[in-house]
């Protein structure tokens, strides 16, 4: 028995030691009173006690409250030192704000020191979720963005987002548009009546979303027209209503203020009408929204207008603006369902065509230029005031050595040639038929995306260039060359100089190129570029699914693989990409719910880096991608 007492002896002390070591500390005890429940527009009170029930102070308490939604009182307050028994009380009001929440979530919690913790835990944090009570429903209107201008007297889309975010069902629901002064164009929603000015668009029943639900608000679209003037102040208003009762009405109804462009028309299909349009519009575009349009009274039979240059075009000069050919087709109906309205046929000049600071913004759109014995289309560097963040040139809906049906070939020496380092971008274009590359990045970034470069605007017959499609020389640098159909040009699909720097390729289609259709150094297979080639390494078919497996050597912590299929291999084996079949990250496989047995399968590696650039005191990453060319090709069979 005696043993037995010294064996129990030490348990009993270390109890009796961590009770009074128990008894000396801080023990903070946190209340909250707080409304049962709340109306959209309330204003909330909370009131939070911490009360120190321990032997011992609390030192350096702080207090964390959070309500959600909210901002007056999702804050931290230092409450210092909490003696014994003493209580500390926080009140804070809140307006109950909605963001398609059905309740209020509070919390609140205090912590004392590190080395002097709070006795019992449990009791220092409490949190209450509140409802929120509504009284009918509660609509939300918002305006989407909207532009830096408006065409004179043609339409755009106006977009505006509604939701219920209510537990009501909004009947009767309905969406009036007034404009100050313009019409309403044609694609106007059937829902919509229209008088004059005003219309009214029925929703019916707005549903309120499944509690939990965030899903996104509903976007509608209607045409309206502005002023047919040039700079010409507007506005539109709109209201959304329904039959019940709005706990918030206030977010019912926007209000926009809009500008047209300053506009300069081009009014006759002479040398002497554009150059004066240009020209004005190069002494004015410093800062305001402009545009040169094209306003041509159509002939009975002209499907297109054609201008015929006498002598090369001055630089375009000026900042943010639009050189808009697809004006033609709104104002006078689309007379040319193949392609553009507006040519300008430069077969009688010497040099290049449009000439473009790169640095300025401009925008040249919905025009076919051809016929030129430089560069369609040049975007370099010009020694003039720019704004540094206006952005680079743009080029969009445009034929680029192609007559405007898009079918024959009308040369220029080039398509599109950057000497820029701000680059240009190009989109939803045919470049075709021209004597050289269809795209000569000789300098800075480009985005190539959506165009049709080497094939006929149908994409199906050969309207090839005389060089490559694409070609990023040595000092090109951030090109992405996406989605486009690449074809039929006399060297390669997308000629890399070994000097270029992160060159990205996806979702394009290559097929029938003289050379590879994409060719890092420009000297064959496997040479040349960072990002290594990877390798087919099994393809199978079975029960109507393609499975491709790909092994890869990637030199980034962020590695994607595209895949490609054809109807044959290019004649070294490698490529070609005619169908885009999609992607994949590691493990690089894919299976396609397609027989593609007699079809020939490639993939390209894409690196993504990314790169911490310093401003400042601000950080930010830059992501860079670098693309492989593509595989050896390997049959499905």
């Amino acid at each position: 028995m005696f043993h037995i007492m010294l064996r129990i002896a030490p348990v009993v002390l270390s109890l009796a030691l961590s009770f009074l070591a128990l008894a000396q500390t801080p023990d903070l005890k946190v209340t909250m009173q707080h409304p049962d429940s709340v109306r959209l527009g309330d204003i909330a009170t909370l009131t939070v006690t911490v009360e120190n029930a321990g032997a011992a102070m609390a030192q350096n308490t702080r207090l964390d409250m959070r309500i959600i939604p909210g901002r007056e009182c999702d804050r931290s307050i230092v409450l210092g030192d909490v003696a014994p028994g003493e209580k500390r009380t926080v009140t804070c009001t809140q307006e109950v704000l909605d963001f398609g929440l059905y309740y209020m979530e509070l919390s609140a919690g205090a912590g004392s020191t590190p080395d002097e913790p709070s006795a019992l835990r449990a009791d220092n944090f409490v949190n209450a979720f509140v409802p929120r009570l509504t009284v009918g429903t509660d609509l939300g209107l918002y305006l989407n963005q909207l532009p830096v201008a408006t065409k004179p007297g043609l339409p755009f889309p106006f977009q505006i987002l509604f939701e219920n975010r209510s537990f009501t069902p909004a009947t009767n629901t309905t969406l009036t548009f007034t404009v100050s002064e313009g019409s309403f164009g044609p694609n106007v929603p059937r829902s919509c009546s229209v008088e004059g000015t005003r219309a009214v668009c029925r929703l019916g029943t707005l549903d309120p979303p499944v509690f939990g639900d965030f899903r996104f608000a509903t976007i509608f679209t209607i045409d309206v027209i502005g002023p047919d003037r040039s700079e010409a102040p507007w506005s539109i208003d709109v209201e959304l209503r329904a039959d019940q009762g709005d706990e918030k009405p206030a977010d019912n109804t926007q209000h926009a203020s809009l500008m047209t462009y300053r506009t300069f028309f081009v009014r006759e299909a002479t040398d002497a009408a554009l150059r004066g349009a240009l020209h004005a519009a190069g002494d004015s575009c410093h800062g305001t929204p402009c545009l040169v349009a094209f306003r041509i009274p159509n002939g009975a039979a002209a499907k297109w207008h054609t201008i015929a240059l006498s002598s090369p075009l001055e630089e375009l000069r000026g900042m943010r603006y639009a050189v808009d050919g697809t004006t033609q087709a709104g104002y006078f109906g689309d007379t040319n369902p193949d392609g553009p309205e507006i040519e300008i046929d430069g077969s009688a000049t010497a040099g290049d065509g449009l000439r473009l600071p790169g640095r300025c913004g401009i925008t040249v759109a919905g025009l076919a230029l051809n016929g030129f014995r430089g560069s369609a289309l040049l975007v370099h560097d010009a020694p003039q005031a720019c704004l540094a963040d206006a952005g680079p040139a743009t080029v969009q809906d445009s034929y680029i050595g192609t007559d405007p049906t898009g079918t024959r070939a009308k040369p220029n020496e080039r398509g599109i040639v950057s000497l820029s380092g701000n680059g240009v971008s190009a989109f939803r274009n045919v470049i075709s038929g021209n004597a050289r590359s269809a795209v000569y990045m000789a300098r800075g970034r480009g985005i190539i995306a959506n165009n049709i470069i080497g094939l006929n605007r149908r994409h199906d017959a050969p309207l090839p260039n005389g060089a490559s499609g694409v070609y990023v020389g040595p000092d090109g640098d951030g090109t992405d060359v996406n989605d486009n159909y690449i074809g039929f040009n006399a060297h390669f699909g997308v000629a890399i100089d070994r000097g270029a720097e992160h060159v990205a390729l996806h979702g394009n289609s290559f097929q029938a190129n003289g050379g590879l259709a994409i060719d890092w150094g420009l000297d064959g297979p496997e040479a040349g570029g960072s990002t290594r080639t990877p390798s087919i390494r099994g393809v199978r078919y079975a029960n109507g699914v393609t499975t491709i497996e790909v092994d890869a050597q990637p030199a980034s912590s962020f590695p994607v693989v595209n895949f490609y299929a054809s109807d044959a291999p290019d004649p070294s084996g490698f490529g070609e990409g005619q169908y885009f079949l999609g992607t994949a990250h590691a493990p690089f496989r894919i299976e396609v719910p397609l027989d593609l047995r007699g079809k020939w399968i490639s993939a390209t590696l894409t690196d993504v880096h990314t790169l911490q650039i310093v401003r400042g005191n601000d950080n930010s990453n830059v992501w860079r991608t670098t693309t492989s060319e593509l595989s050896r090709a390997v049959e499905v069979r």
